[in-house]
């Protein structure tokens, strides 16, 4: 079955090999695992600046969900069960 490339038409016996050279992939690899340790460094001040705002907006989050259960079970008068 051909495959059709922009207009020019190729059969499997024509393609001797698709294949990528391995030191390219490698390569590849690496430099892909650089960018990631340059954003994750980069990203760490945020982090750490940022890290007691999420605590406390969790613990806050939490007291207050605590909070609402009990008070919507004091206000329904057919309540089976509370938690």
């Amino acid at each position: 079955m051909p495959t059709s490339i922009n207009n020019l038409t190729l059969t499997l016996h024509q393609v001797p090999r698709a294949q990528k050279a391995s030191w390219k992939t490698f390569g590849l690899l690496l430099y892909r695992i650089g960018l990631l340790l340059v954003w994750t460094v980069f990203s760490l001040p945020g982090v750490v600046l940022h890290g007691p705002i999420f605590v406390t907006a969790s613990v806050v989050s939490k007291i207050k969900a605590k909070g609402n259960v009990v008070g919507s079970c004091r206000s329904m008068s057919r309540v089976l069960m509370c938690l």
